[in-house]
């Protein structure tokens, strides 16, 4: 046979990968929203795992159930899991980015709330993955994730027995399509964080197919792990169920964008050829084996293997992806070749064992050279040489303003109009989702300034020239100013005192101070090199306890009951013996703690009453109760103290953010101000710093203050223990000598933290076009502008 001397063609140089135990740290990533229905199931799967180096980061997106009360179960149970928790609903990507953000394992993997692992789901695909560790294009392995009815069980999942896939994924393989659902693979996860993460801007679904798409038009590939990864639990009321038409529209858009050339970023590409499209990678499959056939047929015939080397099989060849050389059998083509060449046909069948092995040799020889060749073409754009941009960096910014409030918002708005007025690339950060809504995102948006999400920056999608802030900062601005590789620029705010010395959080030194219309010089333009690990996501469940499901529908009634009216916000000081209570009739109230001592003064019962201290709330627990007013609202704290009898359709339970009073999470004396009372309100040293968030939220446009005298005598005979004081006499600093009389416990008022926080709120209220005014008869509070009570609500009579 003319076979002899073509030996050299099937020389195997590929080098071999040592095989490994499966040792390597998993980190699991599971978003969960409003999920407490469908996430134990899932949790427990995770639990069952047989492989046992894995960490669970459960990210609550601002759930209004009991998904972080579910989660804490679990974290008792088993130190493996970790509950963070975001401020604001930021949607699915968000979470998987955040989980993705502060995971320190070098594998990591998702899975949804709703869905389930099989017990050795870990251990095949951390195995696969492990034994290509040392080959930088694989960036991952996978298994399948069937569909099933939602009421299936883990027990249900556990004995499912399908057969798995043995096939690569590449870009040309998947041919645009998503090749498996979100908890299908395990993935390096330096690679998805250099990728950027998810698209948090995608909120209608394919966010994850968006994903594996950037990564592979790469370059990378997955390689099969065999088996089953979990299930997919099919729910009646899921995300593409109710929004198909938001759906179907992204996935439009991504295959589309697999037909065009991609643009990608080169520190993180592989292989170059994958940005090509679809076509052009199909067209080089094509010719490689078309190449190996007549390679096949040309070296059979001549037996010359010099005769390979013929400038016309380079000139045939067009170029493909290391991806499709490795798994396109392209070595069959070319024993189709050989036997044409050596016209065997039918014969074919009776060639002895020897030259069959001779012939699946020489045409795996062919294969390598023919997709060396190929491989080493660099695929050329054509005319749509720009394409799609699947690159990592998403947007460049001169200057990146981050805002803590709605209110820092405005104090920016000269030096923002300044800046583009100059020519100046603007835009700014969304820390609302990871720290709670303090209306900085909206009205960012509500004045035309482009809003990042806080991840987009952290995994260094968005390029920055100087970062602007105000002070005083939370630990969320503090660690992105301090990774941030660029200069930080503070906004002077001098008269402004927010900043307390107990604030530790927000000393920091920046490159320099300027005014509102002080415009900074441009600076180069730099990307984070590190991701941002926050920390507050761990932190934020330490600061505030669960909502309470049962009060969802009450509190959410309320937002904007009252759009565009007067509010008078009653305080207790000896002030309140002296104001016209009885000229209140028809006027909404909030009134608090030991109120009902003044009761008969009032003409209509007090609107909304509300106890945040705790003290107050155990030496007073039954005056409260049988206390007869329109609404009742307290911490979830208090809800203990209540059976399920005397809780009614007028009694509510907000969650209650106590970090102000210090937490150990970076926010002790640090003034906010929540503008969703459904998802938070946050302490300020007095509860009346409560009632002006309730009355924001409630849509009052005008606040109005009585009887906040802002001003305490500590008598002499008092028993004190730290900042808990208990009277041995009458009360000298409440419109009733029994307020906080002999026996009775209170705390130091500690003047100038609520000083700060009234401060903020003015500036919330008069960000959003509303007005905060002081009525009270006399009084130290002069923070607010002085109005006659009469005139202030509209009710002087002729």
């Amino acid at each position: 046979m003319a076979l002899d001397g073509l030996e050299s063609l099937s020389v195997d140089k590929t080098p071999k990968v040592d095989e490994q135990s499966a040792t390597m740290a998993i980190a699991i990533v599971v978003p969960a929203f409003d999920a407490a229905d469908w996430l134990g199931a899932c949790l427990d799967s995770v639990r069952r795992q047989t492989y046992a180096n894995w960490r669970c980061y459960v990210v609550d997106d601002a759930s209004c159930d009991d998904t972080s009360a579910i989660v804490a179960s679990f974290e008792r149970l088993d130190s493996r899991f970790r509950l963070l928790r975001h401020g604001k609903n930021g949607g699915l990507s968000a979470a998987r980015n955040t989980g993705l953000r502060e995971a320190i394992e070098p594998i990591v993997t998702f899975l949804d709330a709703d869905d389930m692992l099989v017990p050795q789901s870990l251990e095949r695909r951390v195995r696969a993955l492990e034994n290509r560790w040392g080959e930088r294009h694989v960036v991952g392995s996978w298994a399948i994730t069937p569909q099933v009815p939602e009421e299936t069980t883990p027990e249900a999942a556990e004995r499912l027995r399908l057969v798995g896939s043995s096939l690569v994924v590449d870009f040309a393989s998947s041919q645009g399509e998503c090749p498996f659902n979100a908890h299908g693979p395990v993935l390096r996860t330096e690679v998805v964080r250099s990728m950027g993460g998810f698209d948090e801007r995608m909120r209608r679904g394919a966010e994850d197919w968006d994903l594996w798409q950037r990564i592979l038009r790469h370059g990378y590939i997955f390689v099969p792990a065999g088996g089953v990864a979990g299930v997919y639990r099919q729910r009646r009321a899921s995300m593409v169920r109710a929004d198909p038409s938001g759906h179907l529209a992204e996935a439009r858009r991504l295959l589309d964008r697999a037909d065009r050339w991609a643009r990608t970023s080169p520190d993180f590409v592989v292989d170059p050829n994958a940005a090509a499209p679809l076509a052009v990678l199909a067209r080089g499959e094509r010719a490689v084996a078309r190449a190996a056939t007549y390679a096949g047929i040309h070296l059979a015939s001549s037996g010359d293997s010099h005769a390979f080397d013929h400038p016309s099989f380079a000139e045939f060849l067009e170029p493909i992806t290391r991806a499709q050389g490795e798994r396109v059998d392209f070595a069959k083509a070319a024993r189709a070749g050989l036997h044409r060449g050596l016209g065997l046909g039918i014969s074919s069948s009776r060639v002895d064992e020897t030259d069959r092995e001779r012939i699946a040799a020489i045409g795996r020889g062919i294969e390598r050279r023919l997709v060396a060749l190929a491989v080493d073409m660099a695929a050329q754009p054509g005319g749509d040489a720009m394409g799609v941009d699947v690159s990592v960096h998403e947007d460049e910014v001169d200057l990146l303003f981050v805002a803590e409030t709605a209110a820092d918002v405005a104090a920016y708005e000269q030096l923002v109009e300044e800046g583009r007025a100059r020519g100046r690339r603007i835009a700014a950060v969304d820390l609302d989702v990871v720290k709670g809504d303090e209306g900085a995102a909206d009205e960012w948006q509500r004045r035309g300034v482009a809003v990042h999400p806080f991840n987009h920056v952290a995994f260094g999608r968005i390029g920055v020239g100087s970062v602007v802030v105000r002070r005083p900062i939370g630990p969320v601005t503090r660690e992105l100013v301090e990774q941030l590789a660029c200069p930080v620029i503070e906004l002077e705010a001098s008269g402004r005192a927010l900043e307390l010395e107990c604030n530790e959080r927000s000393q920091f030194a920046t490159d320099r101070v300027v005014g509102p219309g002080d415009v900074p010089d441009s600076a180069g333009i730099s990307y984070p090199v590190k991701s941002l690990q926050t920390n507050y996501g761990r932190l934020l469940p330490k600061e505030e306890g669960s909502i309470d499901p049962a009060s969802r529908e009450l509190i959410a009634s309320l937002k904007n009951r009252h759009l565009g009216e007067t509010v008078v916000v009653v305080g207790n000081g000896p002030s309140l013996n002296e104001t016209p209570l009885e000229k209140l009739g028809g006027v909404p109230t909030f009134a608090v703690n030991g109120i009902f001592y003044a009761a008969e003064r009032f003409p209509d019962p007090i609107t909304y009453y509300v106890v945040e201290d705790t003290s107050v709330f155990r030496e007073n627990t039954q005056a409260i109760k049988d206390f007869e007013t329109e609404f009742k609202l307290f911490p979830t704290d208090y809800r203990g103290a209540f059976s399920d009898d005397e809780v009614t359709d007028r009694i509510g339970f907000f969650r209650m953010n106590g970090g102000f009073y210090g937490r150990d999470t970076g926010t002790v004396c640090h003034p906010r101000f929540s503008v969703d009372a459904g998802q938070r309100l946050f302490c300020g040293q007095s509860v009346t710093i409560i009632n002006l968030q309730l009355a924001f939220w409630m849509g009052f446009s005008r606040v109005v203050l009585v009887g906040m005298d802002f001003s305490y005598t500590i008598p002499d005979d008092v028993e004190r223990k730290g900042d808990l004081i208990t009277s041995r006499s009458d009360d000298v600093n409440h419109f009733h000598p029994d307020y906080f009389g002999k026996g009775k416990s209170w705390k130091d008022p500690k003047l100038d933290r609520v000083l700060v926080n009234y401060r903020l709120a003015g500036e919330m209220f008069e960000a959003a076009g509303r007005e905060i005014v002081n009525s009270t008869i006399g009084g130290n509070l002069d923070v607010f502008r002085r109005m006659d009570l009469l005139d202030a609500v509209n009710v002087r009579s002729t």
